[in-house]
């Protein structure tokens, strides 16, 4: 795969990802499945920033350092979120501007055969699968979301979550 190639897969997942956070109600933002989950707002703050963010501080060596050798992540109630859909949007926009941005700074060949060091994996990886598996991320919180949604009876359904329509 190469940079044009993972560009247009990455384009489709933030379009598919906008899909299902339009279909947020305005009146729902706040609400959370259970006590220990995210809500809908700390979710969709998360998810805009779960791609470009963390490939950038990955490339630029400024990715946390797990305290003691394990990567603490924030608890529920530590993490902040968005009073509305559209702040979420724009940071999205944000994100996936920022993904190109990263991405065609690098040479085709670097993007194939620099390697980088995830905390939680045991051994570097190519940027090409690391921006992948950052991908995944964006778009497992983007199911969540969805998931979210559906439980709640909300009018969603498979063409909100591929952002088709």
């Amino acid at each position: 795969m190469n940079r044009e190639q993972f560009l247009g897969y990455a384009a489709g997942i933030y379009g598919a990802t906008r899909s299902v956070m339009k279909a947020v109600p305005p009146g729902m933002v706040q609400h959370r499945p259970r006590p220990e989950m995210m809500s809908i707002a700390q979710l969709i703050r998360h998810t805009a920033s779960a791609c470009a963010s963390p490939i950038g501080a990955m490339l630029k060596g400024d990715f946390p350092k797990p305290e003691g050798g394990e990567l603490k992540l924030p608890t529920v109630e530590e993490m902040e979120g968005y009073d509305t859909v559209q702040e979420a949007l724009d940071h999205l926009a944000r994100d996936e501007k920022q993904l190109r941005e990263l991405i065609m700074r690098l040479g085709e060949e670097e993007f194939q055969t620099r390697e980088v060091h995830p905390p939680w994996l045991p051994k570097p990886v190519p940027v090409w699968l690391f921006s992948l598996m950052m991908l995944d991320h964006l778009s497992s919180h983007r199911v969540q979301l969805f998931q979210y949604l559906k439980s709640q009876g909300l009018p969603v359904n498979t063409m909100t979550l591929w952002g088709v329509g």
